[in-house]
């Protein structure tokens, strides 16, 4: 080990010393809560730092150890858990890799407990014919309902996981992540995933589909008797949007704009039109335990 991490190692262990075992309000023994018993402080820190320098302790969850998320367990992550302690974490200098797991240990943080998921989807969209015929669609559709979940478990029969979209996000498919902090214990967390596009009628976007879980769909509803008979989609910038209070998931929103070129054809004529429809998904999840 080199001096100068040795000189690191020591100072860390000696603040995480010099800590009283005090939970922090933060993390909701899920973030930094590394021995599991509900309380992230520097009993956390010192398992961190021991783990750090090859101990093999059974006590300590490896995935919730590594605080930022870059694949390694070491002492920049016990002093993240230390800062969190006293409630200096500031989270503005957080990396996107960070802010990723940050997000999904908020989930986490919810995902066996009791609770009442009340969910809203807005399907916003334009539709014009691009061949002169004057046709143009508006949509503006709401649909909403509440699920109850416990244990992981829906009352419908889904599980939490296959009804909200997976928040362990491939670092590559996002383009920037930011967090910013609006009281002592609440947190807004926003991710942009990269660009998308998708060539099926059904207009999936393959890489970023599951982290989105709704998605515009070539449905072509507005024109009667026309079916879609080749598509191609462009999702350019899709926003990922959570409020975490105390370390847990309370509000996620998923904003999906898209533009979508359609080719339709008449089911009772031989007869092609295109068509363009721009416009947003925007679903809402309402965390309440």
């Amino acid at each position: 080990m080199k001096k100068s991490m040795k000189r690191f190692f020591a100072v860390v262990l000696t603040v995480a010393l010099c800590f009283t075992v005090m939970p922090m309000a933060f993390a909701a023994g899920v973030r930094g809560d590394v021995n599991k018993d509900g309380k992230t402080n520097s009993a956390d820190a010192l398992l961190i730092l021991r783990k750090s320098v090859g101990y093999k302790d059974n006590d300590c969850d490896a995935y919730r150890a590594d605080l930022n998320n870059d694949g390694a367990v070491n002492a920049t992550d016990a002093l993240r858990v230390l800062q969190m302690a006293v409630g200096s974490d500031n989270p503005t200098g957080y990396s996107k890799n960070e802010v990723i797991k940050f997000y999904s240990d908020a989930f986490d943080s919810i995902a066996m407990s009791k609770m009442t998921v009340s969910y809203e989807t807005k399907y916003q969209s334009k539709m014009v014919n691009d061949n002169d015929r004057n046709d143009f669609v508006e949509f503006n559709e709401t649909d909403d309902f509440s699920v109850k979940f416990e244990n992981g478990n829906s009352n419908i029969g889904d599980t939490i996981s296959e009804f909200c979209p997976e928040t362990r996000i491939d670092p590559s498919l996002v383009k920037s992540a930011k967090i910013t902090k609006k009281d002592a214990s609440t947190y807004v967390v926003n991710i942009v995933l990269v660009a998308d596009s998708a060539t099926d009628e059904n207009c999936v976007p393959p890489k970023t589909y599951k982290y989105l879980l709704n998605y515009a769909d070539c449905t072509a509803s507005g024109f009667e008797d026309y079916y879609v008979d080749d598509a191609t989609a462009s999702f350019p910038a899709s926003e990922i949007t959570a409020v975490v209070k105390d370390g847990c998931l309370k509000e996620l929103t998923l904003d999906i704009p898209f533009e979508m070129h359609m080719k339709l054809k008449n089911y009772n004529y031989n007869e092609h039109f295109n068509v363009t429809e721009t416009g947003h998904v925007i679903d809402t999840y309402v965390f309440a335990m």
